[in-house]
């Protein structure tokens, strides 16, 4: 992802979308590809971005996010569907521990 693209598009952003700058509404329940759901609707609070609305799908039984669509202005559709969710992993703090002598030819900026 770089800068000029819209923040939307980033998958990562999905999982947290829900938090500011939207408003929400609880739709129902439905069956998405076999699993049951919840449908929630967000719609921008400010009419700026490139987003119109985005329906959300949670699996009933793991609370997990399902998948979203995703309505452009543009009148294009995104679909994402979460394929899986692992979240029992085990990590060492190691992973997340970017080492440079890994990776030769690079030039390390640290802005902070």
């Amino acid at each position: 992802m770089d800068e000029a693209t819209d923040e939307m598009m980033d998958p990562a952003k999905l999982f947290t979308i829900y938090e500011t700058g939207y408003n929400y509404k609880y739709l129902g329940e439905s069956v998405d590809a076999g699993v049951p759901v919840y449908n929630i609707d967000l719609t921008p609070q400010k009419p700026a971005g490139d987003i119109q609305k985005i329906k959300i799908m949670i699996d009933k039984q793991k609370m997990l996010i399902h998948g979203a669509n995703m309505n452009g202005k543009d009148g294009n559709v995104y679909n994402i569907v979460v394929s899986q969710c692992k979240t029992d992993g085990v990590f060492k703090d190691a992973d997340f521990v970017f080492d440079p002598k890994k990776y030769k030819g690079i030039e390390v900026i640290d802005m902070r």
